[in-house]
């Protein structure tokens, strides 16, 4: 209510509040006033959401500068994943679609993080990510209503509980996908190993 009457005072300073003949309608304190809300709420969302990720991450691992590469890595991707889980306009019932976004979080964001974490076996690996992902469940507690998955996705069904077999099943898939691009060679590798062996002078010649 303070900040709507003083978006209201502000408003009326500007001649903003008042009728004119001008273009364009002048702001009615209602209107005004769902503007305002809309816009506090989309902060403290994001606040909340930030807070969450953070809490999750230390609760996770111990170590300073991992905890900072996984919590920018959460945070860069989170947007995303969700946009992308909405795309998909297939009539997907609701928990369907919070795994979909679950799943595509955790590889894109974890990914990330394996990609620029020496050690990255032993330290994120199968136990930690699955511990990481059970906090964001949950990042203040089971007793707390909130969780880091989208409001959007969970609104008719409520979160999962933290011991979620989908988390457990993701976890598997994810890194064994990753270890197994590990071992495949890049794209064009074997031809260009061909290409140079062709190339090369014969043993032995004139």
């Amino acid at each position: 209510q303070a900040l709507c009457s003083a978006a209201w005072e502000l408003a009326r300073a500007t001649g903003q509040a008042a009728q004119r003949s001008g273009p364009g309608p002048p702001a009615r304190y209602r209107q005004l006033q769902d503007v305002v809300v809309r816009i506090y709420e989309d902060k403290l969302d994001e606040a909340l959401l930030a807070k969450g990720i953070w809490d999750a991450t230390r609760a996770t691992f111990l170590d300073p500068a991992l905890q900072s590469k996984v919590n920018r890595a959460l945070t860069k991707t989170h947007a995303k994943a969700l946009e992308e889980s909405l795309m998909d306009s297939r009539p997907l019932e609701d928990l369907k679609r919070v795994e979909q976004f679950t799943r595509r979080w955790m590889d894109s964001s974890m990914r990330q993080v394996w990609s620029v974490v020496e050690g990255a076996e032993s330290n994120i690996n199968e136990g930690s990510i699955l511990r990481l992902f059970q906090n964001l469940i949950a990042p203040f507690g089971d007793h707390h209503h909130y969780s880091c998955i989208p409001p959007v996705l969970i609104q008719h069904i409520g979160r999962p509980p933290t011991d979620w077999q989908f988390l457990a099943e993701s976890v598997q898939q994810v890194v064994s996908t990753w270890r197994q691009e590990l071992l495949r060679p890049p794209l064009g590798v074997s031809k260009r190993r061909r290409v140079r062996a062709s190339a090369a002078p014969a043993c032995g010649g004139a």
